[in-house]
């Protein structure tokens, strides 16, 4: 009885989202977790290409809705076979402007049981920015939604949407208006960034100061982080929270310009359906980024959908460090292996003995550590004798949120050194620079030996180290039983510890 409670709760919390965009549709089932945090179950995408048919014919063609109509059938399939237990559907900028867009909303419906809600611009901004700042630790600025047939701007601050704004600036309808010729022409280029230009002016769009954020979101900017991603070395294998700079992205924007077709089928990253349209999205992001005064855009993973899945119009975003806290505990609480009260002890521990031996770090060291500490365990799910590795290895891999790449390649590099002490940061690069030995020695030693401690220490005991200053240094009064191998271990990590000395809670 008590499995069958606990897979009713577990489809309860199963929602389908399906996009119906301008230039492309998707469906994503998440699941909703008991901390909050929403994972994704399923993810399909197919091309629909609705605002292309849309200035051209200037209604949606029948050939249109019959391609539109078997996408949503397959996306129905997706839903019901992940176990969604409901399904949202929206509709954005082509169908608000197609004279027959509540005739195909009402066939869409008629084969597919869906309630297609056609959302307005205003909602549109909000589930965009709902989705993509949940998930970042971005506190102020604008962000930017590209999509096929319009842009969306939002300015926000402490995390909170101040004001919106919805121009025809879409990556489709910019390419089908000014890019006739197959590469464009410079006269054709230059049109569409004039254009671009003064759309932003005449909307009011603000200037940014240097501190403060341009988050990106939408597919064309995912696409356009994935063909820079791949054309360098990144440790980090998943788009969300990567920072896509200027210059880079003026290095993509120059290639796609100059390529047909054909040759920009070829490079690397590029969606195969996104060739006829990603040199347009490409020049109307380098234009924005030019206007916004900005030399890097934070590319954001998530967005509308996951806005839509959050709940109507979704307010009152939780700070990063719980949308932090709550990542981490969505991701622990798959693996077996991992317990929790084993977990506390092991970070309780590192924070205890960090703050006495390295009391001026920042908040947000501490907090790397200590979600390490948390961490470690799930490697056991790979390979015992290789968990540190695998914990580093899934750190870098899974779906993290609010979390800088940074941060995630740090606790990563603190995990492997905890490990081993002289394994190479090399390949965190460029995420981890030299400057940050340091901080990853210390940290890695502390890691190791709070790791050691709760190995010995006694079960029901919490925290189970105090530690202080002494005259010889550090004492760590531990609740184990022997000290030989911790005291060892602590001598083996002078180095990067200073003189420190482990005692047992029991003795007298």
């Amino acid at each position: 009885m008590q499995e069958r409670n606990n897979a009713a709760s577990l489809t309860e919390r199963t929602l389908a989202v399906v996009d119906i965009g301008s230039n492309s549709g998707r469906v994503v089932v998440f699941q909703r977790t008991p901390s909050g945090h929403i994972e994704t179950l399923e993810d399909v995408r197919a091309p629909l290409r609705l605002v292309r048919a849309l200035d051209q014919k200037g209604s949606f063609p029948p050939e249109v809705i019959l391609h539109t109509l078997q996408i949503m059938r397959d996306f129905s399939a997706v839903a019901a076979a992940a176990g969604a237990s409901r399904t949202i559907a929206v509709a954005t900028a082509a169908v608000r402007e197609a004279p027959n867009g509540a005739e195909l909303v009402r066939q869409i419906e008629a084969v597919t049981g869906f309630q297609v809600e056609i959302i307005d611009a205003a909602q549109e901004a909000r589930y965009a920015f709902a989705g993509a700042i949940h998930g970042l630790a971005a506190e102020e600025g604008l962000l930017v939604d590209l999509g096929g047939g319009s842009m969306q701007i939002v300015q926000f601050k402490n995390r909170e949407l101040i004001t919106s704004w919805t121009v025809p600036l879409g990556c489709l309808r910019l390419s089908g208006r000014f890019l006739a010729s197959d590469p464009p022409t410079a006269q054709e280029q230059q049109a569409l960034v004039r254009y671009v230009r003064q759309t932003l002016t005449e909307a009011g769009i603000p200037r940014l100061d240097a501190d403060l954020a341009l988050v990106g979101t939408g597919g064309t900017i995912r696409n356009l982080a994935k063909v820079d991603r791949r054309a360098h070395h990144y440790p980090i294998r998943r788009l969300h929270g990567y920072l896509l700079t200027r210059a880079r992205l003026r290095t993509i924007t120059d290639r796609l310009v100059a390529s047909d077709a054909s040759a920009r089928a070829g490079i690397s990253g590029l969606n195969p359906d996104r060739t006829d349209s990603i040199t347009g999205g490409a020049l109307a992001a380098l234009t924005l980024m030019d206007y916004a005064g900005t030399g890097d855009m934070l590319v954001a993973g998530q967005g509308l959908r996951d806005g839509v899945a959050m709940g109507p119009l979704a307010t009152g975003f939780p700070a990063a460090s719980a949308v932090r806290a709550a990542s981490v505990a969505a991701l622990t609480a798959r693996f077996s292996t991992w317990h929790g009260d084993a977990a506390r002890r092991r970070a309780a521990a590192a924070l205890d003995m960090l703050d006495v031996v390295a009391p001026e770090v920042s908040q947000e060291q501490r907090e790397l550590l200590s979600f390490a500490a948390t961490m470690l365990d799930v490697g056991r799910s790979v390979d015992y004798y290789k968990r540190y590795e695998h914990a580093a290895e899934i750190a870098l891999s899974t779906d993290l949120v609010g979390f800088s790449h940074r941060a995630i390649a740090l606790m990563a590099a603190v995990i492997q050194r905890a490990d081993s002490p002289k394994a190479s940061l090399k390949p965190l690069r460029p995420l981890v620079v030299p400057d940050d030995e340091p901080f990853v020695a210390q940290a890695a030693a502390i890691l190791s030996l709070a790791d050691e401690i709760g190995r010995r220490a006694e079960p029901s005991t919490y925290p189970t180290v105090e530690a202080r200053r002494a005259e010889q240094g550090v004492e760590v009064r531990a609740t184990v039983a022997d000290t030989w191998r911790l005291n060892l271990l602590a001598a083996q990590m002078a180095d990067y510890l200073g003189p420190l000395r482990i005692v047992s809670s029991f003795e007298e």
